[in-house]
């Protein structure tokens, strides 16, 4: 069983845009670092959900 966390974020810059991606790790707050720490978009991704996966290979 692999276990895994997909997350939604949003950036009140890109208005009607989401982010979705996934981690192996529930860390989100060291993604939302690697987003933020560029100066080319003035606010900041803001986690907006986030959701623990489990799947099962049969």
């Amino acid at each position: 069983m692999e276990i895994g966390f997909v997350y939604i974020l949003t950036n009140p810059c890109l208005d009607g845009w989401v982010k979705i991606g996934m981690k192996e790790r529930d860390d989100i707050e060291s993604r939302l670092r690697e987003l933020n720490s560029p100066t080319n978009i003035p606010l900041s991704y803001r986690c907006y959900a986030t959701y623990l996966l489990k799947t099962v290979c049969l």
